[in-house]
């Protein structure tokens, strides 16, 4: 599948604001509440967080660093190979 470029950076901007709202809406809720687990193997909304915060730690530098190493120059488009499009729609 082929993307316009600064229609997915549009629209990851628009998901991380709206992933910012959510995350404020959760400092109104009760810590039992965010801690609640629906089974006992499930997570709860605390540690889906944990999770997604300190992967980003380990992932953001490592992305931040390959792209300024990068000899590509910026594509109004680009194409998606079929792992990429797997990762994305599902």
């Amino acid at each position: 599948m082929i993307y316009n470029s600064n229609e997915v950076i549009s629209n990851l901007i628009k998901m991380t604001a709206s992933h910012i709202t959510y995350a404020k809406q959760l400092l109104e809720i009760t810590d039992n509440q965010v801690q609640h687990k629906q089974t006992p193997k499930s997570w709860s909304v605390l540690e889906c967080l944990e999770h997604l915060n300190r992967y980003a730690s380990f992932y953001n530098p490592e992305i931040n660093k390959r792209m300024k190493a990068s000899t590509i120059p910026f594509s109004q488009t680009f194409k998606s190979t079929y792992l990429g499009n797997k990762f994305a729609n599902d």
